[in-house]
């Protein structure tokens, strides 16, 4: 007779169902012509079906995240057509050396590994240049704000 202990649920990654509210700015005309508001009877409960119809709004028009999903900065400012030509040409040539370990497969892996490294270089040093400049331009002020953690 073999004894296990029990499953362990894993710790929550992503959290729970989230309204995606960054998406407002470009569909704000959208989301508002889809609210209405309810008739004023007293403030509680006008003010829990207010939220209640703003949410179900929002909902239907800005989607929702996925729960149990992992959240990964994928860096897409990153992502120019250089550096995803780069990357398409390395990642054949990995797996090219995967099946025949050679070292020419090996060397042309490297090489190409090199460039993408480049590649990508590059366009980080791109954009925190251009970063800079707007930090230090007329208006940085309020790019700092908004780009500052919160905490």
């Amino acid at each position: 007779m073999k004894i296990t202990p029990p499953n362990q649920r894993r710790a929550e990654r992503c959290g729970p169902v989230r309204i995606k509210w960054w998406r407002l700015r470009e569909k704000e005309a959208d989301v508002t012509s889809l609210i209405q508001l309810p008739p004023i009877t007293n403030v509680d409960e006008t003010w829990q079906r207010a939220t209640d119809n703003i949410l179900a709004a929002a909902r239907s028009e800005l989607s929702t995240t996925k729960p149990d999903r992992r959240k990964i900065d994928r860096k897409t400012w990153l992502w120019t057509e250089e550096v995803r030509m780069k990357v398409r040409e390395k990642k054949p040539l990995y797996h090219l050396f995967l099946d025949n370990k050679t070292e020419d497969n090996w060397r042309s892996y490297r090489e190409a590994k090199r460039s993408a490294k480049k590649a990508v270089a590059a366009a980080k040093a791109a954009h925190y240049d251009e970063v800079c400049k707007k930090l230090d331009s007329k208006d940085g002020e309020r790019f700092k704000v908004a780009s500052a953690p919160s905490r």
